[in-house]
């Protein structure tokens, strides 16, 4: 179900597009609510987008974007365009959800549904279930080497939005070789979203998502900064460290993300 407040759920994939390449490409799918009553979508999608660009020209990795927003909203566009992306056997996939997500059953994941449906006869959607896709393409196709699922979406949040100090740049070349470390240099999957079970996600007018601003690209960017020493592991647990809802919202005084089991990630030999 669709909610009204200044909510979102949260949970997130990977990938998108026909394009080829020849060498480790970075594929990204970028589903994005912004027509909905969620306010700060737009900052959101604008965070990882930056990231993305600092994939490309600071770690020099080819990046291929597809995003699924405005009138092309929805379930369906959204498992289309997992589906039809082309990546290769040693390709990274990152899929980004921003919108309202939903638990509607115990049995359900820990993981939110993706309240994307714009009609009742469009597919129910879920985290783990655009993981899947990927992750089991089918007989024709391989999986990526690494897949990156997020999602800023309600799970059934507020400290104020001041973004922590992501320490002092790095040089171009230390944020070249941690960007590249990171999105070339891991194998798995990893999935993240912005709340646990039976907990609302937090957007702010004007401003986004409290996960998306406040946690996940927070801790990103420190890690890029930090050169070689950057790693998945130390990314998690900075973005998943609880946020204090200081208006005790809807009865709801924290917001706790969540990530996937570390131990489907694995470091590769490094590039």
């Amino acid at each position: 179900m669709r909610t009204t407040a200044y909510v979102a759920y949260a949970a997130a994939m990977l990938t998108y597009c026909t394009h080829t390449a020849t060498s480790q490409t970075v594929y990204a799918i970028i589903a994005a609510d912004n027509e909905s009553s969620l306010p700060g979508v737009t900052k959101n999608v604008d965070a990882i987008e930056g990231i993305l660009s600092s994939l490309k020209i600071e770690g020099g990795i080819p990046v291929v974007i597809h995003e699924v927003k405005g009138d092309n909203f929805g379930c369906q566009a959204i498992r289309d365009a997992v589906a039809n992306t082309n990546w290769g056997k040693d390709d990274t996939v990152i899929f980004y959800y921003a919108g309202h997500g939903y638990k509607d059953t115990p049995a359900q994941s820990k993981f939110p549904g993706l309240d994307c449906r714009m009609s009742q006869a469009e597919p129910r959607t879920d985290l783990n279930g655009i993981v899947s896709m990927m992750s089991e393409p089918g007989p024709i196709a391989s999986p990526p080497r690494l897949i990156i699922a997020v999602a800023d979406a309600c799970n059934t949040g507020s400290e104020q939005v001041v973004t922590a100090p992501a320490g002092q740049p790095a040089s171009g070349a230390k944020r070249r070789e941690a960007l590249r470390k990171l999105f070339l240099g891991y194998s798995g999957r990893l999935i993240m979203s912005g709340c646990i079970p039976g907990e609302w996600c937090f957007y702010i007018p004007g401003q986004g998502g409290l996960f998306t601003l406040t946690r996940f690209v927070t801790a990103i960017d420190r890690a890029v900064n930090s050169g070689s020493a950057a790693s998945w592991p130390k990314i998690v647990d900075e973005a998943t460290r609880v946020i204090k809802v200081p208006t005790n919202a809807w009865g709801q005084a924290t917001q706790a993300p969540q990530s996937s089991d570390l131990k489907e990630l694995s470091e590769a030999s490094s590039r």
